[in-house]
C-alpha cells in the first residue's frame, strides 16, 4: 500500500472509533442532551429580546445574521439549480431559531412539557432538518462537479467515502449493540442469562461488522483503481490491478457470507443461554456490487488494452 492509502486506512479506523464513541455518548446521555446548548442559546436570545428595545434589535440581528449564512453561498460563481436549497436551508434556519426562542408557539398541549424541554425537542428536529438540507445541497454540487471532472475527483471521493462509511458503521453498530443490551437487561432478571446474551451480542456485532469493514477496504481499493485509471488507463499495471481488486472483492463476498453462517450457527449452539436470538442472512450488497462492477470493468480494460496495443502496432 502507498502512503496515501495507509493514511486513509488509518483515518477510516479513527472514524470507526469516533462513530462508536459518539453512539456511546448519545446512548448514555440521550440525544436531547446533545442539543441542550441550542436550548441554552435560545433561552439567552429570549432573555436578550425581553431586555428592552435595544436587546430585541440585537436578538433579531443575530437570528437574521445566522439565518443568512447559507444563502451567502449564492454569491459563488457558477451557480446551479441545486443552490436554491441554500435559500431553503436559510428559511429553515430562520424558523429553527425563531421557534427556538419561542418554543411555546410550536408546542402541542398534549405534549405536556415545559418550554425548555420543548426547546430541546424543537432544536433536535429543526436543526436536523437544516443539516439534512445542507447535506443534500453538498451532495448535488458534488455530483455536478464529479460529472465535470471525474478523473480528478473520483479517487478522492472514494477514499473519503470509505472514511465516512467507517464512521457510520462505528456509530450504527455501537448504537444497535447498546440498545439491544438495554432491551435484554430490561426484559430479564437472571444476571447470568443477561451476561451471556450481552457477550453473544458483542460477538455477533463483530461478525456483522466484519463484512462492512471489508466493504470499506473495497472502497479504498476502488479509489486506488480510479487513481491508476486517471494516470494510465491502458497500462498493463492498471489492468492487472483491476483484476487483482476484482479477485479480492470476490473473496470478500465469500468471507462475508461465511461470517453470517458462523453467526447463525453460534446463536444455534447458545440458544439455551441466550435471551435474544436474531437469525439473519447478511448480504454484503456494497461488496457484491463492487465485485460485479470491477469484474465487468476488468474484462473491458483487458479488451481495451488489447485494442490499444493492436493500434499501436499498426501505427
Amino acid at each position: 500500500m502507498t502512503n496515501k492509502e495507509q493514511t486513509y486506512g488509518v483515518w477510516s479506523g479513527i472514524a470507526l472509533l469516533l462513530g462508536g464513541i459518539l453512539a456511546s455518548l448519545i446512548e448514555k446521555q440521550g440525544s436531547y442532551q446533545l442539543v441542550q446548548p441550542l436550548a441554552n442559546f435560545g433561552l439567552w436570545l429570549r432573555e436578550l429580546s425581553l431586555s428592552g428595545t435595544a436587546g430585541n434589535m440585537q436578538a433579531w440581528a443575530i437570528v437574521i445574521g445566522i439565518s443568512a449564512l447559507p444563502a451567502l453561498g449564492l454569491l459563488w460563481k457558477k451557480r446551479r439549480i441545486a443552490d436554491l436549497l441554500l435559500l431553503l436551508s436559510s428559511a429553515e434556519l430562520f424558523a429553527a431559531l425563531y421557534f427556538l426562542v419561542n418554543p411555546t408557539l410550536v408546542l402541542s398541549p398534549v405534549l405536556g412539557t415545559d418550554a425548555f424541554s420543548g426547546s430541546k425537542m424543537w432544536g433536535l428536529v429543526s436543526f436536523g432538518c437544516v443539516l439534512a438540507t445542507l447535506l443534500c445541497w453538498a451532495l448535488l454540487r458534488l455530483l455536478w462537479n464529479l460529472n465535470q471532472k471525474p478523473a480528478h475527483l473520483l479517487p478522492v471521493l472514494l477514499l473519503w467515502a470509505a472514511v465516512i462509511y467507517a464512521f457510520l458503521l462505528g456509530f450504527s453498530t455501537t448504537q444497535n449493540v447498546l440498545s439491544s443490551m438495554a432491551s435484554v437487561a430490561a426484559g430479564n432478571t437472571a444476571a447470568s442469562r443477561v451476561s451471556t446474551s450481552n457477550s453473544l451480542l458483542i460477538v455477533l456485532s463483530i461478525l456483522e461488522l466484519a463484512p462492512n469493514l471489508l466493504a470499506v477496504w473495497a472502497i479504498l481499493l476502488g479509489g486506488k483503481l480510479a487513481a491508476a485509471l486517471d494516470a494510465a488507463p491502458f497500462a498493463e499495471t492498471t489492468v492487472t490491478l483491476a483484476e487483482t481488486i476484482a479477485q479480492k472483492c470476490t473473496q470478500m463476498v465469500r468471507v462475508s457470507l461465511l461470517l453470517t453462517v458462523a453467526g447463525n450457527l453460534l446463536q444455534l449452539l447458545l440458544f439455551p443461554y441466550a435471551a435474544e436470538i436474531n437469525v439473519k442472512l447478511h448480504l454484503p450488497l456494497i461488496t457484491l456490487v463492487l465485485c460485479t462492477v470491477l469484474t465487468l470493468l476488468c474484462h473491458y480494460f483487458r479488451k481495451a488494452k488489447d485494442v490499444s496495443d493492436d493500434n499501436a502496432t499498426i501505427i
